[in-house]
C-alpha cells in the first residue's frame, strides 16, 4: 500500500514564548532573495516605463507635426473664412439690401457660425473679427503718389471693437448719423493709423473722395481720428493689414512695361457707416480662426467630418437655412485652408506608421523575449527548491498562487510607478493608451514565472524511466513548434512577395509589422540548431593544435545551446536586425533629403532675374570666395507642339538654351544629369535645321520619330531628339524640359523675339560660399534697372527646411529611441545567460586555476565559450537586415520621411550594417571580461565548497 506523502511544512517563526504561527509565503521568500527581487522589480519598472512612453511620445510628435503645419498657414486660412455681398430677392428694395451690412445683422451672422463649430473644432475668440469693407480699391487721386500716372488706392472698412483693439493718438472716433443711411450725399466719418498717416501725410480733417466702382458720385470721407494698433500681431489686423498701415503694391508688369508702385491703404469707418454706401460695392466678411494647438491628431479624422458637413454637407445647410430664416444675408460662402492641411497630416502619419510599427515591434519582441528570458532563469534557479515543495506534496494550483503572489507583489507595484512616471514626464492627449501598454509589461512578467514553473514540475516526482520518455516528447514537440515556426515564416516572407506591401487603411500592414520577428525568430531556431556543427568542426581542428584553452572554450560553446540558448539569440538579431533596417532607413533618408535639395535648385545655388540678368552676372557670380563655378542659361516657355508634323501633341516645356561645354561640365560636377557635349554638336547645332536636344523622358515619349516642331511668338521652333536626361540643372524636378545649343535657340528665334527676350535669365553655381555672400554680389550685379530684384536660392537652405519637417523628425527620432532599447535589452539579455552560466563558470575557472591556468588564458576560455553566439548572431542580424531592406522597404514612403516627393529607393548602407553588428558583439565581450576579473579575484575556496555540484 502506498503511503500518503506527508503534507508540505511551512517555515516558521516565533514570538517570544508563544506558539508557532506560519511565516508569510510572499515576505519570506521576497527577503530571502534581495537581489533577485530587486532586478525583477528594475525590469519590470524600466520595461513598463518605455511601454507606456511609446503611445506618448507617439501622439506628442504627431501632434507636433500637426501643429506646426497649422502655424504655417497665413493666420487669416487657419480659420472658417465666411463671405457674402448684400442679396437682392425679387421683392427686395434698396433699404433691404442695406440693413444686410449694418452691425447687429453681422453680429448674428457672426453668432450663428459659432455655433455651428463643434468640438473637435475649437474657436479662437480673441481673434475673431467680422466687417463690412468695398469690395474693389476705390482711386483717390487727393493722396500721394509713388510713381507718377499711378493713383492711389482705397478701400472703406468698418470692424467692431476698434477703440479696444487700437489706442487714439489724435482726433476723435469717428460716428455715424442713421439718418443718412441710404444717402450718397453725406459726408463720412472715417480713422486712419498713424503709420498710414505717416506714409501719405494725413492729418485729422483731411478729405479724401475715392471713385468706387460701378460709377456714381463719389463719396466724401473726412479723417476724424488717428490710431495705433495695440498689438498689430493680433487677428483683428491681422486679416486686414492695410488697416494698420498703408501697403506698397506693384501693377502687374507687361511686355512692353515694367511694374510701377503705388500705396494701398484701409480707412476704418464708424459703426453703421457702410449703410451709407451703395450696397453694390460692399462686401461682408466673417473669420473664425481654430485652435489649431487645441486639436491632437488622433483627432483629424472626427475634424475632416465636421468640416465636411460644414463647408458642404448637412451642417451647411442647416447653417444656410437658419441665415435664411432669421433674414439675414443669404448664401454665405464658407471657406478654409484646414481640411489640405489635414489630410496632409493624415498622410504624413500614414506614411510614417510602417517604420514606427517595425521600430516599436523590435522592441516589444526584444523586450517580450528578455521577460520571458528572466522567468525561465528564475525557475531555473529556484528548481531544487520547486522539485522538494512538490516532492512534498504541493498541489499545482497552490505553487501557482503563491508564485503569482510573489512576481504580482514586486511587478504591479513597479509597473505603476514606471507608468506614472511615463505620464508625468511626458503627458500626452490619450493617457489610458499609456497605461494599456505599460499594463501590458507586468501580464507578461507576473504571469510567465507561473506559468513556466507550472510547465517545469508538472510531476511530483519522475521515474528514470518517465524522465527519459518526457525528454523524447519535449523535443518532438520542440521539433513540430520549430517546423511550425519556419512555416509560418516562409509563408509571410511569400506574401509579403507576392502580394506587395501596400499599406493598410490606417498606414500598418500588421504582416510588415511582424515579419522582421518573424525572421528573428525562424534564425534563432536555426542557428542554435546549426551552430554546434560548425563549432564542433573548429573544435576538432583546434584539438590539433597547441592552444588547449580555445579548444576547450570552443568544446563548451558548442555543448551549451540547449534550453534558454534560443532566448538570448533571438534577442540579438531581433535587436541587431531592427537597428541595422533603422539605420539604412535615416542613411537612405538623408541621402534622398540632400537628392531632393538638389533637384528642387538643380545646382548649389541658383540666380533668376526677370525678365533677363545683366551682362557679366555670371562673371560677377564667379568670383565670390567660395564659388568654383557660374554658368549663365536661358530658359524660355514654347507653346505645345507636334511629333514630326501632325502627330502627338506634346505638353508645354522648358525650352535651356546652353552653352554645350560649360554646362556639360555644370553637370557632370553637381552629378545632376551629365552628358557629353558632342550630343549638342553636329547637324543643327549652329541654326541651320532641326536644333539638337536633350530631353525628359516625358517629352521624349511623346516625339515619335524624334523631330518636333513648337510655335514661339510667331516663330517656330525645330527641334531633334540627340539623347534624353532624367533631370537637369536648369529645371526643378517633375517639369518636361528640352537642351538646346543656344547658337541654334538664338538662330532660329532672333527674328521674333526682341534683344531683353533673349537674354539670359539664369545662372548656376557650383560653391560652398556662404548665401550672404551671394546675395550682396546678386544685388552689387544687378544693375539692369528692373524693381524685381534677382531671386537667389540655396541648396544648403532647402536642405534645412527639408531636415526641418517635424514628422520626419519626430520618426527617426523614434525609431532611433526603439533601435537603441531594443539593443539595451538584447545586451540585458547576454548578461542574463552569462548570469545563469556564471556559477558553473566560476567553478570551472577556479578549478582550471588549481592546475596552473593563468588570469590571461582565462580571459580567453571565457571569451572562447561565450563570443561564438554572439558573433553568430551579430552575423546572422547583418543578413537579416540585407534581407529586410528589399522585403520591407517597399512598405516605406520616404518621400514623407524626406519631407518632399523624391524618387528615392531604400538601399543597404554599409555603416549601418557594420557598426550595430561590430558595437554590440564588443559590449557583450566587455560584460564577458568584466565578470570574468570579477571572478578572478574571488578564493578558490570560496568557489571550491564540497557537495557544490556546479
Amino acid at each position: 500500500m502506498t503511503a500518503t506523502p506527508p503534507a508540505p511544512r511551512r517555515l516558521i517563526r516565533r514570538s517570544g514564548t508563544g506558539p508557532a504561527v506560519p511565516a508569510p509565503w510572499i515576505r519570506t521568500r521576497l527577503r530571502s532573495g534581495p537581489g533577485a527581487t530587486a532586478a525583477l522589480a528594475l525590469l519590470v519598472l524600466a520595461t513598463s516605463f518605455l511601454a507606456a512612453a511609446l503611445p506618448l511620445v507617439l501622439d506628442r510628435g504627431n501632434d507636433r507635426a500637426l501643429h506646426s503645419r497649422i502655424a504655417a498657414l497665413p493666420t487669416l486660412k487657419q480659420g472658417l473664412q465666411g463671405s457674402a455681398v448684400p442679396y437682392a430677392g425679387l421683392n427686395s428694395t434698396t433699404q433691404d439690401l442695406v440693413q444686410q451690412v449694418s452691425p447687429s445683422v453681422l453680429g448674428e451672422v457672426d453668432r450663428d457660425l459659432r455655433r455651428a463649430i463643434v468640438p473637435p473644432l475649437r474657436l479662437d475668440p480673441a481673434n475673431a473679427v467680422y466687417g463690412v469693407r468695398t469690395t474693389a480699391p476705390a482711386a483717390a487721386g487727393e493722396l500721394p503718389r509713388l510713381y507718377p500716372g499711378i493713383p492711389s488706392v482705397v478701400d472703406l472698412d468698418w470692424q467692431p471693437g476698434v477703440s479696444g483693439q487700437a489706442r487714439l493718438t489724435a482726433g476723435s472716433w469717428p460716428v455715424h448719423d442713421a439718418s443718412a443711411n441710404g444717402r450718397t450725399d453725406v459726408e463720412l466719418q472715417a480713422a486712419v493709423s498713424a503709420a498710414t498717416a505717416r506714409s501719405l501725410h494725413l492729418t485729422v480733417g483731411a478729405l479724401i473722395r475715392p471713385v468706387l466702382p460701378g460709377g456714381g458720385t463719389p463719396p466724401r470721407v473726412r479723417i476724424t481720428g488717428v490710431f495705433t494698433p495695440r498689438d498689430p500681431s493680433a487677428g483683428y489686423w491681422t486679416g486686414e493689414p492695410d488697416l494698420a498701415a498703408a501697403q506698397v503694391n506693384w501693377t502687374a508688369p507687361t511686355q512692353n512695361d515694367e511694374a510701377h508702385p503705388y500705396w494701398h491703404l484701409e480707412l476704418m469707418l464708424a459703426p453703421g457707416g457702410a449703410e451709407s454706401l451703395p450696397p453694390g460695392s460692399l462686401g461682408m466678411y466673417w473669420r473664425e480662426p481654430f485652435l489649431g494647438a487645441r486639436l491632437h491628431a488622433f483627432q483629424i479624422g472626427a475634424a475632416q467630418t465636421e468640416l465636411t458637413g460644414l463647408l458642404g454637407g448637412s451642417a451647411g445647410e442647416d447653417l444656410q437655412a437658419n441665415l435664411q430664416s432669421d433674414g439675414e444675408p443669404n448664401g454665405v460662402q464658407l471657406g478654409t485652408d484646414l481640411p489640405t492641411v489635414l489630410a496632409a497630416a493624415k498622410q504624413d502619419q500614414a506614411a510614417v506608421a510602417p517604420m514606427l510599427a517595425i521600430g516599436a515591434t523590435g522592441a516589444a519582441g526584444t523586450a517580450l523575449t528578455l521577460l520571458l528570458m528572466a522567468a525561465v532563469l528564475a525557475v531555473d534557479r529556484r528548481a531544487e527548491e520547486l522539485r522538494l515543495l512538490r516532492s512534498r506534496g504541493m498541489a499545482l494550483g497552490g505553487m501557482a498562487r503563491r508564485l503569482l503572489g510573489e512576481t504580482a507583489a514586486v511587478g504591479l507595484p513597479a509597473a505603476a510607478l514606471g507608468i506614472v512616471a511615463a505620464e508625468l514626464l511626458l503627458p500626452g492627449p490619450r493617457p489610458g493608451y499609456a497605461a494599456a501598454a505599460g499594463l501590458a509589461v507586468p501580464l507578461v512578467a507576473v504571469l510567465a514565472f507561473p506559468l513556466r514553473a507550472l510547465a517545469a514540475h508538472r510531476r511530483a516526482v519522475a521515474r528514470p524511466g518517465r524522465q527519459d520518455a518526457a525528454r523524447h516528447r519535449g523535443g518532438r514537440r520542440r521539433t513540430v513548434v520549430e517546423l511550425g515556426v519556419l512555416a509560418l515564416t516562409a509563408a509571410a516572407v511569400a506574401g509579403l512577395r507576392f502580394r506587395g506591401t501596400a499599406a493598410a487603411a490606417g498606414g500598418v500592414d500588421p504582416l510588415v509589422s511582424v515579419a522582421p520577428l518573424l525572421l528573428a525568430l525562424a534564425a534563432a531556431l536555426l542557428v542554435v540548431r546549426l551552430y554546434p556543427l560548425p563549432l564542433g568542426l573548429l573544435a576538432r581542428a583546434l584539438a590539433r593544435g597547441r592552444s588547449t584553452v580555445l579548444f576547450l572554450g570552443t568544446a563548451r560553446a558548442g555543448r551549451s545551446t540547449a534550453g534558454v540558448a534560443v532566448m538570448p539569440l533571438l534577442a540579438l538579431l531581433l535587436a541587431l536586425s531592427t537597428a541595422a533596417f533603422g539605420a539604412t532607413v535615416v542613411l537612405g533618408v538623408d541621402h534622398g533629403r540632400d537628392r531632393a535639395a538638389l533637384l528642387q535648385v538643380g545646382a548649389d545655388t541658383r540666380f533668376d532675374g526677370t525678365p533677363q540678368l545683366p551682362p557679366g552676372f555670371a562673371a560677377a557670380i564667379a568670383k565670390v570666395p567660395g564659388v568654383s563655378r557660374a554658368v549663365a542659361v536661358r530658359e524660355l516657355q514654347p507653346g505645345t507642339g507636334d511629333s514630326g508634323g501632325g502627330g502627338t501633341q506634346t505638353a508645354p516645356f522648358v525650352l535651356v538654351g546652353v552653352d554645350p561645354a560649360d554646362y556639360a561640365a555644370l553637370s557632370r560636377e553637381l552629378g545632376n544629369g551629365g552628358f557629353a557635349p558632342s550630343l549638342l554638336s553636329g547637324p543643327g547645332a549652329d541654326g541651320q535645321g532641326a536644333a539638337p536636344a536633350l530631353v525628359s523622358p516625358g517629352l521624349a515619349a511623346t516625339l515619335g520619330d524624334g523631330i518636333g516642331s513648337y510655335p514661339m511668338n510667331g516663330a517656330t521652333l525645330n527641334l531633334r531628339v540627340a539623347g534624353t536626361l532624367p533631370s537637369t540643372p536648369a529645371v526643378p524636378v517633375g517639369a518636361d524640359f528640352a537642351v538646346i545649343p543656344e547658337k541654334a535657340e538664338l538662330a532660329q528665334l532672333s527674328g521674333a523675339m526682341t534683344p531683353i527676350q533673349l537674354s539670359r535669365n539664369v545662372v548656376l553655381s557650383v560653391d560652398a560660399a556662404q548665401p550672404a555672400a551671394l546675395r550682396r554680389a546678386a544685388v552689387a550685379a544687378n544693375r539692369s534697372g528692373y524693381y524685381t530684384p534677382v531671386a537667389v536660392t540655396v541648396r544648403q537652405e532647402v536642405l534645412r527646411k527639408l531636415t526641418a519637417t517635424p514628422t520626419q523628425q519626430a520618426a527617426t527620432r523614434l525609431y532611433v529611441e526603439a533601435s537603441a532599447a531594443a539593443l539595451l535589452f538584447s545586451l540585458l539579455a547576454v548578461v542574463l545567460s552569462l548570469v545563469q552560466a556564471a556559477p558553473g563558470r566560476a567553478a570551472l575557472l577556479s578549478r582550471l586555476r588549481t592546475m596552473g591556468l593563468a588570469p590571461r588564458q582565462g580571459y580567453a576560455l571565457t571569451l572562447a565559450e561565450s563570443l561564438p553566439s554572439v558573433l553568430l548572431a551579430a552575423l546572422g542580424g547583418a543578413l537579416l537586415s540585407l534581407a529586410l531592406v528589399p522585403l520591407l522597404g517597399p512598405s516605406l514612403d520616404l518621400s514623407a520621411l524626406i519631407g518632399t516627393v523624391a524618387p528615392t529607393t531604400l538601399s543597404p548602407q554599409a555603416e549601418a550594417l557594420v557598426l550595430p553588428a561590430i558595437g554590440l558583439p564588443a559590449l557583450a565581450a566587455l560584460v564577458v571580461l568584466l565578470e570574468t576579473a570579477v571572478v578572478a579575484r574571488r578564493h578558490i575556496a570560496t568557489e571550491l565548497r564540497a557537495g557544490d555540484r556546479r
